[in-house]
């Protein structure tokens, strides 16, 4: 990469932060739900929050859990909010520096490829939530590389060094810890045609992950409060079809306007071109009776295997969604240094020209529509301020009430912000998946002590809420949920808070009982 290009890429990275740092509340949907666990591995103890009372933790090394760790020990010199925001920072600058790195061992004469990964940063797992999904995309392809330059030169540095960069796409997610594993064997499987050599892969980088993954397997099959036995579903093949482009490019769902879908497009359909270019050249050497570039088979037999297992695998599985999408941006990946392994060097330069105006153009659009979903989170967390610490609350939105932006409904998870800053519990969040998080519910099923509002017949419900919560939140409440209002207010809940479409009720009499207790036990 010439020293123009490397400027170029170090402004691209810089413009890539803004729509991250221009908001207070980084719109991810279920983004709420891993900020309260860092927070409440940050502040466990603090009496004044009592997360201790309704929650324990659990000191596994399990997957998911690197970008809960990069928010906490960020939150130890920053606010929670900001410490989010640093570890989604992280994530935007590792994903091109990874995509150069592989490129740089796979076609090191075709780096030019990896400004196309500007376009990538954005997608849909980063706003959906799955940060911690998105934060091994990276690490997968160091990893991937590294082992690639090296793993016939292994010496005890490198293998740690290959081992520690597989601990950490274990630590980010398992299911890209198993696209990694398979994706090993299956490059050493094309090189040496033996089985042996899947034994070799094991031996060089994954014995210390594999061993986390073990405890992980057996924790899940022991105490797993969430794993469903017989939950699998397949989408029609032209939702499957859709999904994928949906998973890759978030701006194409959420632009309102033709030029955001063309710059989201554009330079892919250039590259798609290149691929075509490159599978066309790849046929005329073995016409001709030349031989490939080792490399480039290696990267087309990837691109084939997860597209494969992209069609047969299922999007839903044991209880978990977007099973096969997650194959998506590692289809395309594994594409891009294919074509950049046969394709012409007079390309590159329309490659670097076209992702750099449409990852700027892409960048500004995005900050004026993530700043409208941040709006939408702070008018929902708008009575934070009015909430009592250490206490329970229960959130009730409408049915058709959470407005999606794109594929994204920022306040789905949004109530977890209130125990983000005020403490206590609500008996919802990403503690109900107990051993895919390191803090848990003290007692399952959840909805023993903390019971769930009723939707079709909520009035049924109110004894029991009553009985349990401190506050009631309602969002955007619906023509059913205004008429459970006043039967609400029967149980000795009035109205706290009202901005637009949010409504807070308290508990009068509960929290009465509450200070009163408070007032004793400080007397005593």
């Amino acid at each position: 990469m010439s020293r123009p290009q490397r400027y170029l890429a170090g402004v691209l990275m810089a413009a890539s932060l803004v729509p991250i740092w221009s908001v207070t509340y980084f719109p991810a949907q279920n983004g709420p739900w891993y900020l309260l666990v860092a927070k409440m591995l940050r502040d466990f103890r603090d009496p004044a929050l009592g997360y201790a009372e309704y929650y324990c933790i659990s000191w596994h090394a399990i997957p998911y859990l690197l970008h809960v760790l990069l928010v906490t020990a960020a939150s130890f010199f920053v606010d929670i909010l900001t410490a989010h925001k640093f570890a989604v920072s992280i994530y935007a600058l590792l994903l091109p520096t990874s995509v150069f790195y592989f490129l740089s061992v796979v076609a090191p004469q075709k780096i030019d490829f990896g400004f196309l990964s500007f376009l990538l940063i954005f997608n849909y797992p980063l706003f959906r939530g799955y940060q911690n999904f998105a934060l091994a995309i990276p690490f997968f392809l160091f990893a991937f590389a590294y082992w690639v330059r090296w793993k016939a030169q292994l010496n005890v540095c490198r293998w740690l060094v290959l081992n520690l960069l597989v601990l950490l796409v274990y630590l980010s997610h398992v299911m890209v810890f198993a696209f990694l594993s398979i994706g090993m064997a299956v490059w050493a499987l094309r090189e040496t045609r033996r089985l042996r050599s899947v034994l070799v892969v094991f031996l060089q980088g994954f014995v210390p992950s594999s061993l986390l993954f073990a405890d992980f397997v057996w924790l899940n099959h022991t105490s797993s409060h969430w794993v469903e036995a017989g939950g699998v579903e397949y989408l029609p093949l032209n939702w499957t079809a859709e999904y994928f482009f949906i998973e890759l490019f978030y701006p194409i769902s959420t632009f309102r306007v033709p030029v955001g879908f063309l710059l989201t497009v554009l330079p892919f359909v250039v590259a798609f071109l290149l691929f075509v270019g490159a599978i066309v050249a790849r046929v005329r050497l073995y016409r001709d009776g030349q031989p490939a570039p080792p490399v480039a088979d290696g990267l087309a037999m990837l691109t084939l295997v997860y597209l494969a297992m992209y069609f047969v695998m299922p999007y839903k599985m044991a209880g978990w969604h977007h099973a096969n999408t997650r194959l998506a941006p590692f289809v395309v990946l594994m594409a891009m240094g294919f074509a950049a392994t046969l394709s012409t060097a007079r390309w590159q330069r329309w490659i670097v020209g076209i992702s750099a105006l449409a990852s700027l153009g892409v960048f500004a659009l995005l900050t004026v529509e993530i700043r409208s979903l941040d709006s939408e989170v702070a008018e929902y967390v708008s009575g934070v301020p009015k909430i009592e610490m250490n206490k329970t609350l229960l959130a009730i939105h409408g049915e058709n009430s959470v407005r999606k932006f794109g594929a994204i409904r920022p306040t789905t998870r949004a109530h977890d912000y209130y125990q983000v800053f005020r403490g206590g519990a609500n008996g919802q969040g990403v503690a109900h998946f107990n051993t895919i998080v390191p803090v848990w519910y003290r007692h399952y099923p959840v909805s023993d002590r903390f019971p769930d509002c009723d939707s079709k017949h909520p009035e049924t419900s109110l004894p029991a809420i009553a009985a349990t919560y401190d506050y009631v939140l309602i969002w955007d409440a619906d023509k059913q949920l205004q008429a459970f209002v006043p039967r609400l207010c029967q149980h000795h809940f009035r109205l706290l808070h009202r901005q637009e479409r949010l409504q807070i009720y308290e508990n009068r009499a509960r929290l009465a009982v509450g200070r009163q207790t408070a007032e004793e036990n400080r007397a005593q």
